[in-house]
Formats: structure tokens, C-alpha cells, sequence
């Protein structure tokens, strides 16, 4: 997904962001790296952001396990519209 975007930038004459993108398809996140981490964690992604999939979030957030908290929002006027609720929660639940 990430590739066919950046090579999308490159038509539209964003020959900088594509690099970027294209960079971060060849990087493999290390999902299991995060396993280490035992303070609240919260994931925000979308399904319409083909630079960070809901799959590689969803990975992130079982690696992390039960101190991860995930917010999906199906694009980003949903994650506008959610996000800030989901954040004030996350934030008076910490300790």
C-alpha cells in the first residue's frame, strides 16, 4: 500500500514525501521490539492511511499487550471526530 502511494506522490509531483513513504514500506516495524514497554500505550489509526495500516497498528497493539489501547476510526474525518475523546480518556485513565 505504502509503495503504491508513494509512487501516487510521484505523479502528483511530491518527489519528497514519496521518498519518505517509499522508505518506510522498505523499513520492517519490529513489532515485537514494542513487548518491552509496560506504560499505557494508545494507538491512533485509520483505514484510510496507507503510510501506517490498521494491520501494522493492530500488530503493535498485541505485541505491547494489555497496556496498549488502540482507537481505529474508519478515515480521518472519523478520527476527528473521535480521536479527541478517545486521547481525554486515555489520559485521565493513567495513573
Amino acid at each position: 500500500q505504502m509503495l503504491r502511494a508513494a509512487d501516487k506522490l510521484r505523479v502528483d509531483g511530491s518527489d519528497g514525501d514519496a521518498t519518505v513513504l517509499a522508505g518506510a514500506a522498505a523499513a520492517d516495524l519490529d513489532c515485537a521490539a514494542f513487548a518491552a514497554l509496560r506504560c499505557p500505550v494508545l494507538i491512533l489509526a485509520h483505514g484510510a492511511d496507507d503510510g501506517h495500516p490498521l494491520s501494522t497498528a493492530r500488530q503493535l497493539r498485541a505485541a505491547i499487550g494489555e497496556t496498549a489501547r488502540l482507537e481505529e476510526a474508519a478515515d480521518l474525518d472519523a478520527a476527528k471526530e473521535a480521536w479527541p475523546a478517545a486521547l481525554a480518556g486515555f489520559l485521565r485513565g493513567l495513573p
